[in-house]
């Protein structure tokens, strides 16, 4: 199980990375790379430190994904059909809120590109999945899930919904480190103020780019930007709670920066070198911290499993010093 685990975890940061840079190559096939860069630390960010397992697979597909609408904005051919078909039903089995993000991007295309034709190649394709929503919906109704709109206070909410880019664009675990090794607690400032700046600076960017962007003459550019502006909404208006999954809307926030990311053609070229630079640091300071978090828990892990086989020695040799005989 253990190794099951590892392999799966490699697999969906390698898809994602793959899925970023088949992204960024669809926008700009000469120089996707340094785009490609800002969203790199997500790969290996909260939702893979926190054990989303479901979204950690979701975010491979709905990557590649927006990059197939790129390529074949039309759906055309028997390549498109099957990736209309097949690619809702992959985000449906990795995440409901996947499938979600998917449907905006099809609304988007479909209004950028005006066709007829593609809305009812991705209509044909989403009818599968429908039903199987369909049928999830009757479940959870049964079971007694419920929509929450707010948690507490509406001003609570929006002040959690204010601080969710923060915790969702972390490259550390949580905001802060919380294992208690020295080295971590030494570097703590630096990783706080480095992550504070990465999410601030990469959500607004992509907001602020998808603002200017969105009434662009490049399809392409319009549809991506579009995209950006739907999901922002979609995570400002969607309930706190739906059918008991803590806040899906901040699921959105990921496929959000990534296609902003995306999106950005980095025409300012005074600025790469600062930002190749400044993203090196950030890649830097999450490897040492992912070597130090790493080699604390398994240190963690190993105490634990050798108190484990103590505790088993111990319960077996309790009932031969009563005079008993163990079962």
């Amino acid at each position: 199980p253990e190794m099951a685990t590892r392999v799966y975890l490699a697999l969906c940061v390698c898809g994602f990375c793959a899925a970023l840079l088949y992204l960024c190559r669809a926008r700009d096939p000469s120089g996707g790379s340094p785009q490609l860069l800002l969203a790199l630390p997500l790969c290996t960010g909260y939702p893979f430190f926190h054990g989303f397992l479901n979204y950690l697979a979701a975010l491979p597909v709905l990557t590649f994904g927006a990059g197939f609408l790129l390529r074949n904005p039309q759906g055309r051919g028997v390549r498109g059909v099957l990736a209309l078909v097949g690619l809702p039903t992959l985000a449906y089995l990795c995440h409901g809120t996947a499938l979600g993000a998917w449907g905006v991007l099809l609304l988007v295309q479909t209004w950028v590109g005006r066709s007829r034709a593609f809305a009812w190649r991705a209509a044909l394709g989403l009818a599968p999945v429908l039903g199987l929503v369909l049928l999830y919906i009757a479940q959870r109704s049964a079971e007694g899930a419920a929509i929450t709109w707010s948690a507490g206070s509406v001003w609570a909410t929006v002040l959690y919904r204010i601080r969710s880019p923060l915790r969702f664009f972390s490259v550390f675990q949580g905001l802060t480190p919380t294992f208690d090794d020295p080295s971590l607690v030494w570097i703590a400032p630096l990783l706080v103020s480095l992550n504070a700046l990465y999410a601030l600076g990469l959500g607004l960017a992509s907001v602020r780019w998808a603002l200017r962007a969105r009434s662009s003459t490049d399809a392409g550019e319009r549809f991506l930007a579009l995209s950006v502006l739907a999901l922002t909404a979609a995570f400002v208006l969607l309930p706190h709670d739906a059918a008991k999954m803590l806040n899906p809307a901040e699921r959105l926030l990921i496929p959000l920066a990534c296609f902003g990311v995306a999106g950005m053609s980095g025409r300012s070229r005074s600025r790469q070198p600062l930002m190749r630079w400044g993203l090196f640091l950030l890649l830097g300071a999450q490897a040492l911290y992912t070597a130090i978090y790493g080699t604390r828990a398994a240190l963690i892990a190993r105490d634990v499993a050798a108190a484990r086989e103590r505790y088993r020695a111990q319960a077996v040799q309790a009932p031969e010093i009563g005079g008993l005989t163990p079962p």
